[in-house]
């Protein structure tokens, strides 16, 4: 496991994440953190400043989702289980779309983030639980029997999530910043020519 700690930004923050939930089997991972976002390769930009939108392309070489697993399980009785765990994925394809709008404030114009859609492309993904009570070496079979077997329905089932933080985060951080630079001090050229 990589030393998370020497990362330079702070970890996106999920509280629950529905790995999968049916009535016989419940997954969830509790007070996920997400790092990874600063290991990335940008693919593509396009700008469109009249309609102030743009369109990143971006590849993620890995992003780590650890948390606390919650496992409930009913066959012939009910199973639960928590304990440790770590998501691994490479190579996570972003397509974002971006809106910004302007307002003015104290005869000031100022730019803010103010619409964000995204889809993210994971292909794969490893993990890692803590398997360290010896006596539940059965149990963990069965969790990664039902992983690996169920790879792309938790994809799809965890994919919303993933994207709502990251977004919801993005704007966060984009707003912070803009509101405190004006329009003018980003955009010198385009209010020369205005």
């Amino acid at each position: 496991m990589p030393d998370l700690n020497i990362l330079p930004i702070e970890p996106l923050n999920i509280k629950d994440l529905t790995i999968i939930h049916t009535d016989n089997l419940k997954v969830n991972m509790r007070d996920v953190k997400i790092y990874g976002f600063c290991d990335l390769v940008v693919n593509s930009v396009y700008t469109d400043p009249d309609r102030r939108h743009f369109n990143f392309d971006l590849n993620f070489n890995h992003l780590y989702l650890n948390g606390t697993y919650d496992f409930d399980v009913r066959i012939l009785m009910e199973i639960t289980h928590k304990g440790l765990s770590q998501i691994t994925i490479d190579n996570a394809g972003l397509k974002v779309e971006l809106d910004f709008k302007t307002i003015t404030k104290n005869g000031n114009k100022y730019i803010y983030a103010s619409k964000l859609s995204m889809n993210i492309d994971i292909k794969d993904f490893t993990y890692k639980i803590d398997e360290s009570r010896k006596e539940l070496a059965d149990f963990y079979k069965i969790i990664t029997d039902i992983i690996n077997t169920n790879k792309k329905d938790i994809v799809k089932q965890v994919k919303p999530s993933i994207e709502k933080e990251i977004s919801e985060n993005i704007i966060s951080i984009l707003n912070n910043v803009f509101r405190r630079i004006s329009y003018e001090e980003l955009f010198p050229e385009k209010t020369r020519i205005v």
